[in-house]
């Protein structure tokens, strides 16, 4: 991709028990075992993290495991937030400059869920559903049986204009048994709100 050599390592973050319990530092855990993962895989290499400036201003236990493997961040460092990267990018032709946020499918669920495939894959199939109505971006909170959706405000009515539509494709493609919308609409970190 853009030219760049690609390498995947496989990376199965269930198969940690920490990090299955989905605890309040989750994140740290997981990128303490993904990093400290790819560390041994680039040996000398130095490696590099896409944090920005604006990802430090929010509950990021993720970060506390960066500094701790000695990850460098330059957009932290130069402090670059995230629209200055989405304009660069924009600028230099990369197609999904614009892309909305696609943080890890454990914040659809509060802390101490016990996660597993099944449900991460009905909080993914969950937002496939919104999204193929033209509500790109939006959440699928889980809460055991009930479903919280989030779309920015501006969406709301497109919600509620394909609401049965939306209820029956939900109804169809998972087990859960209500459907609310969240009428603060989407927001960054509503799992981390006591």
């Amino acid at each position: 991709m853009y030219g760049v050599p690609q390498k995947v390592i496989e990376y199965y973050p269930l198969e940690n028990q920490i990090i299955k319990n989905n605890p309040k530092d989750s994140c740290y855990h997981c990128k303490k075992l993904f990093f400290s993962q790819l560390k041994s895989f680039a040996g000398e290499k130095i490696v590099i993290d896409g944090t920005n400036a604006d990802d430090i201003k929010s509950y990021r236990p993720g970060i506390k495991a960066l500094k701790e493997l000695k990850i460098l961040s330059p957009f932290v460092e130069f402090e670059i937030t995230k629209k200055e990267i989405r304009e660069f990018a924009k600028i230099s032709g990369i197609k999904i400059y614009d892309k909305p946020s696609t943080p890890c499918m454990a914040t659809r669920f509060p802390y101490g869920t016990e996660l597993n495939e099944t449900l991460l894959s009905t909080a993914k199939k969950g937002e496939e559903i919104i999204k193929s109505y033209g509500l790109e971006n939006c959440r699928f909170r889980i809460y055991k049986d009930i479903a919280r959706i989030e779309v920015t405000l501006n969406k709301m009515e497109k919600v509620l204009k394909y609401r049965s539509d939306i209820i029956n494709d939900l109804k169809k493609e998972t087990s859960l048994k209500y459907f609310t919308l969240d009428l603060e609409g989407l927001r960054k970190g509503s799992m981390d709100i006591n």
